[in-house]
């Protein structure tokens, strides 16, 4: 799999989403992956809704065991 450009626009499917988790300003550095959480990546779009897979092994920061 090819790695993506964090800075290039996407739309639709493929597209990811992502937490910032760390402190400051969480675009000083935009090609880093440190202190961001990869939540999910979308598979299909329809108007009004949308399905994603979420990563594995993903667990809500803030959640209770």
């Amino acid at each position: 799999m090819t790695t993506p450009n964090p800075l290039a626009k996407t739309k639709g499917a493929g597209t990811t989403f992502w937490m910032y988790t760390g402190n400051g300003d969480a675009f000083a550095n935009p090609l880093s992956d440190t202190d961001w959480l990869r939540l999910a990546m979308v598979k299909d779009l329809q108007p009004g809704e949308m399905t994603a897979d979420a990563e594995d092994g993903w667990r809500a920061p803030f959640s209770r065991p």
